[in-house]
Parts: structure tokens; sequence; C-alpha cells
């Protein structure tokens, strides 16, 4: 905590006020009960395209905010994550997303360039197709 609060001041001259504003700004939401409410935001029953009335910005949305909260927390979505976004956004009635899905989920699996996104970068590739 010591060593982030000098980065801070580091950054921004000593200024107090808005070191102590950035500070906040950087861990807002970083509770036990946040992370808590993100994991379970991440669940398998939650993660369902059909739950947003197959509207893949909304889903891709409602995943952005807990994966939010756990980045701040210097918390990594899990393997586990990954299957329930993949297996959610499969379950669509759009047989061409769902290809696009099943491609994706495929190369994830071989450990190909999928593999390489963050939870993010997926989201967004999962938005713009």
């Amino acid at each position: 905590m010591k060593t982030i609060m000098l980065r801070y001041q580091e950054l921004h001259d000593q200024d107090g006020i808005f070191l102590w504003f950035c500070f906040l700004m950087h861990f807002a939401g970083m509770t036990t009960e946040n992370l808590i409410i993100a994991y379970s935001q991440l669940s398998e029953t939650k993660l369902q395209l059909a739950l947003f009335q197959h509207n893949v910005l909304k889903f891709t949305n409602a995943v952005r905010t807990p994966i939010r909260t756990l980045l701040k927390a210097r918390e990594e979505p899990t393997f586990q994550h990954f299957l329930y976004v993949f297996h959610g956004a499969m379950d669509t009635s759009n047989e061409e997303f769902r290809a696009f899905i099943i491609h994706l989920y495929a190369d994830y699996c071989k450990g190909g360039p999928t593999k390489q996104l963050s939870m993010l970068d997926l989201l967004d590739r999962i938005q713009l197709h």
C-alpha cells in the first residue's frame, strides 16, 4: 500500500488532495463485499445471453462490470469465467454468431491467439462481431 501511495506522490507532485482523490478512485469498490458480489455476477447461471434478451451489448456490458471490479482488486478472471462467457454467448438463435463464438472457443481451447486475450479484449471481440 505504501509503494502505491509513493507512486501517486511522484506522479502528482506531492499534491495531497489530488493524491487522496486518485488513491480513492484507484481502490474504489475493492471491499470484500464487492468482490463477493462480482464473483456471484460471474456465475454460470447469470451469464446467459437469453437473460439479456439475446442482446450482445447488454451481455458484454453485464460481464465488464464485475470483471473491472476484479481487476481493480488485482484479481484475474479464471479459466472458468472464460468458459462461462463462451457458453453463455453460445446460447443464441443466430447461427452465424454461434459459429463465431464456437470458433473463438475452439481457438481458446487449442491455446491459439484467443487464449492470449484478456477478458475485456474477448468481450470487445464478441461485441464487435
